[in-house]
Order: structure tokens, then sequence, then C-alpha cells
């Protein structure tokens, strides 16, 4: 699982690094993994969990900014293991992942779509298939940065679709972005996969920022490993690929 990571720079600052790791040292040391799941409410009996590598700030923050708006493609490669450490500490087996897509006009702005990337890497490593075109953003939208909780709720209402429903009917489906704030892009998302007959839809991010009381809770999950084998590598690969071997 060595080939996750790019060549031997802090994703942070670019500091060289003398072992293959995402982060140096002071660095790493200021990454705070997350611990909990967050469920995040649909409707009134409705609801998917949301898995984070860590939780947004410091340098994680300066890498994923970097990321997203700096063309810094080149670092899908050391935050990959943040999505994985993810995906291992979900309660849901998914089937399918699916990156929350960017609407056309953005992504010829940026140049690549950072969550495809994310979703291809995860999908390497975990030997899970994904498909960058069965969810589709059919109209653009404002930054949600931008917006207060409620605007991110409206911004997003009815932008998203199921471009071929038969992909997604009966299975279990993992959302896959780079950052999880008010949750209201990836319940859009889940809502119309659930109306497109997904069995089940969770969220797996490299970071996540608190959310507030009402719209989400967190449940302590214990940080072991699922079961390993070709599918599930344990938790502790993850760690040493994130922060490098102890």
């Amino acid at each position: 699982m060595g080939e996750l990571l790019s060549p031997a720079r802090c994703a942070a600052c670019d500091e060289r690094l003398s072992k293959r790791a995402s982060f140096c040292a002071v660095c790493a040391s200021q990454v705070e993994i997350d611990e909990r799941a967050v469920t995040l409410g649909l409707g009134p009996s409705t609801s998917i969990e949301a898995c984070a590598g860590a939780l947004y700030g410091g340098p994680l923050a300066l890498a994923i900014h970097a990321l997203k708006y700096r063309r810094r493609s080149d670092l899908v490669g050391a935050l990959a293991p943040l999505a994985l450490r993810a995906l291992l500490r979900s309660s849901s087996r998914p089937e399918l992942l699916l990156p929350v897509p960017l609407h056309r006009g953005r992504l010829v702005e940026r140049g690549y779509d950072q969550a495809a990337l994310l979703a291809a890497a995860l999908s390497r490593h975990a030997r899970l298939p994904w498909s960058p075109s069965v969810l589709e953003r059919r109209r653009a939208t404002p930054q949600q940065a931008k917006l207060d909780r409620q605007a991110r709720r409206a911004n997003v209402l009815g932008a998203f679709a199921v471009a071929r429903s038969r992909a997604v009917e009966g299975r279990q489906v993992a959302l896959v972005d780079d950052v999880l704030t008010t949750g209201a892009t990836v319940s859009e998302c889940a809502r119309v996969l659930l109306d497109a007959g997904a069995s089940r839809v969770s969220v797996l991010v490299l970071a996540r920022a608190e959310l507030p009381d009402e719209l989400g809770h967190g449940r302590a999950r214990e940080d072991g490993a699922r079961a390993s084998g070709s599918l599930w590598a344990p938790q502790a690969v993850a760690n040493d690929l994130l922060l490098g071997p102890r």
C-alpha cells in the first residue's frame, strides 16, 4: 500500500521527508484523527452515516485547500490514506464508490475533479468499483463555503441526478468527497441515490468540520481493524500511511 503516497514531501508544508508518509512530524502532530461516525438526517425516518479520516483544520486544511484551489492534484496520493481510514471505520460495506461531482463549468475551470481522483485512488487500494458518471451535477451552484446552513441546503436542492439508475439499484453506495461541513451537499446526493433505488448510502471524506447538534450526532467507534482480507486493510496500515511508521 505504500504506493498510495506521493514522493516523500509533506502534503502541508512541502518539507522533504525521511520516510514515506503524508505529513512531516510537525504537521502530523497537528492532524487530529476523527474517532466518530456522524449520522446525517435526511427526513423523519431516513439517515446516512458519514465517516472522515480526520478533523478539518491546521496543516490538513492547508493541504486540502491546495488540492482544490492551487492545482495540486499530486496531493491526492498523500491524502488518500485519510479516505482509506474513513472507509475502514465505516459500518457499511459499499459495493460502489461515487464521487460527489463537480459541474462541468467548474471542472473546466479547475482542470480536474478532486473527489473523482480520491474515489479512483480509494477504488484501487480497497478493490472496490467506482464510477464518475453515475451521479451528475445538473446545474451550477455558488460555492457552499460562502453560504450559511440554510442557504447551503437551498443551494443544492435539485442540483444532482442519477444518470444510470441500474448502477445503484439494490446496492450499497458510498459517496466520496474531500470535506464534510454541514452535510447539505452529500445529503442531497444521498436523497437522489436512495430515490433511484440504492439500498444504502454512506459518506467517506478526508476531513470533517464540527457539525451543529441539529444536523447530526457522532457515535464513538473503537479504533480497531475490520476483519483483514483482500478487501479490508488493517487500521494500523492506514495510520502508518498517513503519519508514517512509528
